[in-house]
C-alpha cells in the first residue's frame, strides 16, 4: 500500500501503478525499472516544458510591468 501511495505522490497514473504492481517480483525488476525510467523521463519532459512556459510568462510580466510600456499602442 505504501508503494501505491508513493506512486501517486510521484505523479504516476493509476494505469502505470497497475502495470507496475505485477512487475515487483524479483525476476521482473529490469522491466519495472524500465517502466519507472520511462515515467521519470515523462516527468522530466513536463518539467522542462513548464520551466520554459515560466520563462515566457516572466517575459510577459516584465513587459506588462515596464513603466515605459503603453498598452494603447
Amino acid at each position: 500500500m505504501a508503494l501505491i501511495r508513493r506512486g501517486f505522490a510521484a505523479s504516476l497514473s493509476s494505469r502505470v501503478i497497475a502495470d507496475l504492481l505485477p512487475l515487483l517480483e524479483a525476476e521482473c525488476v529490469p522491466r519495472s525499472r524500465a517502466l519507472l525510467d520511462a515515467e521519470r523521463q515523462r516527468l522530466e519532459s513536463q518539467i522542462a516544458a513548464m520551466t520554459q512556459a515560466r520563462v515566457h510568462l516572466d517575459e510577459v510580466i516584465a513587459i506588462a510591468t515596464d513603466p515605459t510600456w503603453r498598452c494603447d499602442g
